[in-house]
């Protein structure tokens, strides 16, 4: 599953260059839209938006919190469940030609 706080656009276009013909094993997408967010936070991407995993947990029952990772930089986004989570160090577009493998670290 991917959930991003992206905007849904954003988030597809990810996803179809990241997964390719994987994406069809994924259980699902969610993006910004997801998050329960009124207008003016949906638009302002300055906000730190806290993904809350229990909103998952309760749409599928496959996954708990025994069973779900979070990986995101923001230490903030995970702060509702911050045992279920792992933080990669952020990406910088200034190092986007070295070898990226903060990933195979975690």
């Amino acid at each position: 599953m991917i959930w991003s706080t992206a905007r849904p656009m954003t988030v597809y276009y990810l996803v179809d260059k990241v997964f390719d013909h994987h994406k069809t094993k994924l259980l699902d997408i969610w993006t910004r839209d997801k998050l329960d967010l009124s207008k003016v936070e949906y638009f302002d991407k300055s906000r730190n938006i806290v993904k809350n995993l229990n909103k998952i947990w309760q749409s599928e029952e496959t996954w708990n919190q025994m069973n779900t990772i979070l990986i995101d930089d923001s230490l903030l986004k995970a702060r509702l469940q911050p045992f279920n989570a792992i933080h990669p160090i952020s990406f910088r577009k200034k190092f986007q030609h070295e070898n990226d493998d903060e990933l195979l670290k975690t």
